[in-house]
């Protein structure tokens, strides 16, 4: 199904889509982004109750989210480069 959808949007995949997940997972907590944090954009559900119930994850989005996209531009230049 996942595959079909990228598909649509004409987006090729060499690699299975949880193989894309695990790589911004990982790149994420890279970067810096707390572990609860990549989680919660990761789609999975919150490993402690601290970060169920008290976590402010907007703010915490909006301060840490930027560290991951300028991972991705300088990964994107180096790719386009080589």
């Amino acid at each position: 199904m996942r595959q079909a959808l990228l598909s649509l949007w004409g987006l090729r995949m060499k690699e299975p889509v949880k193989y894309v997940r695990d790589f911004a997972y990982n790149a994420m907590l890279q970067v810096g982004i707390p572990e609860s944090l990549a989680d919660y954009l990761n789609g999975r559900g919150p490993q402690t109750v601290g970060a169920k119930h008290y976590l402010e994850k907007k703010r915490q989005i909006i301060t840490h989210y930027p560290k991951y996209m300028a991972y991705l531009e300088e990964l994107r230049a180096k790719i386009e480069q080589a």
